[in-house]
């Protein structure tokens, strides 16, 4: 093996050591030139640190460097020059850079934020070069400085990145995120120089980030973060879909306390809405709660109160409000037989009541004229039936159709001796 691909090799180990926690991450000095020699490198040997001299305020550096940042960021947006906005970006990624060294909070998250946020990433190859060596050494660079700065702004308490690691952990089925470890990638760079795939090395830490997404999403949830707190409800559901039956419900109704945890809270309006959309949701479909149309439908205006402009809530909105109006004319419709019913035996009550006064010879009159109406009725409803077979004899060219249809037919009798039977 070459001293360039051992090179690559050892990089590669040192990263995955670094993504997977085998190895803890040195601490950084808030000394730029001391970080300058212990941070990871980008792909074209430039180091991710800011080359900028520090601030002039060095009674408040780190404040200092993140507002130049910030401000040269905001240039950066504003120009209309390419060459110009990358440049302003680079710098504004640097300052950003040394704040969160010099231990700003703030900049720590912005750090983290730049693994999905091109104006912080380091210099960036160009877009076919990405599944270069180069390329995937630059993700995997970025992708640990991420967890690196997400990692230290949650150890101060900081519910958004502990939020942010829960989302890098995991939750593939639902916004599209990958364990952070990139571990195909990886694997696969290996298995292309001399390493074997492992197969089970791969599934063991795809659910050991699937463990940790869960855990972060739970301690940013339990800090009160609503998007945390809707997500870990998102997560939850999901999971109850492919659980057995017996756990399902339990999984069901501790969604739906995060998801009313979450619609309590106006701070975050977006989370707010998707939170009472699931809560909508869950009323429709029966999970964790009863199902109920007229609760989901309340539920569901909430949602849409907040955020008017989304077609898919307003969709949805149409859809529960269809399923109530058939649920409210439903409910009249049985209503409605009810009272039929109801009237019907009401009629008959008082029918017999008034046939039990009558003196016996009137009882038996009204007795002979309803026996009379019967022999009427039976002999029409034997005699449409006959005809309705005859017919089909008629046409019918088949044999065992005609046989069929001539063995119906039955013989109806005749009404007036029927008739003059009754009352005897």
């Amino acid at each position: 093996m070459g001293d360039g691909r051992m090179g690559r090799v050892g990089f590669q180990i040192i990263i995955a050591s670094l993504l997977i926690g085998c190895a803890v991450p040195t601490p950084v000095s808030t000394s730029a030139a001391q970080a300058a020699s212990g941070y990871p490198a980008a792909a074209d040997g430039t180091p991710f640190l800011p080359s900028l001299p520090p601030p002039e305020d060095a009674a408040a550096p780190a404040d200092s460097a993140l507002q130049h940042g910030l401000e040269l960021q905001k240039q950066a947006f504003g120009s209309s020059d390419y060459a110009d906005k990358n440049r302003l970006f680079a710098q504004s990624a640097r300052w950003i850079n040394l704040a969160a060294h010099e231990g700003s909070q703030e900049a720590e998250l912005l750090m983290g934020k730049a693994y999905n946020s091109i104006e912080i990433q380091p210099p960036r190859p160009k877009f076919a070069d990405l599944n270069s060596d180069a390329g995937q050494q630059w993700q995997l660079m970025v992708n640990a400085a991420s967890l690196y700065w997400l990692r230290k702004a949650a150890s101060q308490g900081n519910a958004e990145a502990t939020y942010r690691l829960g989302l890098s952990y995991g939750q593939s089925g639902l916004y599209g995120e990958k364990c952070p470890e990139n571990l195909e990638i990886l694997l696969y760079r290996m298995a292309h120089q001399g390493f074997a795939k492992d197969e089970a090395t791969a599934e063991s830490a795809q659910a050991n980030c699937a463990a940790q997404s869960e855990s972060w999403l739970r301690q940013a949830a339990t800090m009160g973060h609503a998007r945390a707190q809707f997500t870990l409800g998102a997560l939850l559901q999901t999971r109850a879909g492919t659980t057995e039956q017996t756990a399902r419900s339990a999984l069901y109704t501790e969604a739906l306390g995060w998801y009313l945890k979450a619609a309590a809270q106006s701070a975050d309006r977006g989370a707010e809405a998707d939170a009472k959309a699931a809560i909508a949701a869950a009323y429709r479909y029966g999970r964790g709660v009863a199902e109920d149309s007229a609760m989901a439908l309340q539920w569901q205006r909430g949602a849409v109160e907040i955020a008017p402009g989304n077609t898919g809530l307003k969709a949805d909105l149409a859809e529960y409000e269809k399923r109530a109006r058939n649920h409210l004319e439903a409910e009249a419709m049985v209503r409605s037989y009810r009272n039929m019913l109801k009237a019907a035996a009401a009629e008959q009550a008082r029918a017999e009541a008034a046939f039990a006064a009558l003196p016996p010879e009137q009882k038996r009159i009204v007795r002979a004229k309803q026996c009379q109406q019967a022999c009427e009725t039976d002999y029409a409803s034997c005699r449409s039936r006959n005809s309705g077979n005859e017919l089909v004899a008629h046409l019918s060219s088949t044999p065992m159709v005609v046989g069929m249809a001539l063995g119906s037919v039955r013989n109806c009798g005749n009404v007036e001796l029927c008739q003059a039977s009754c009352g005897r």
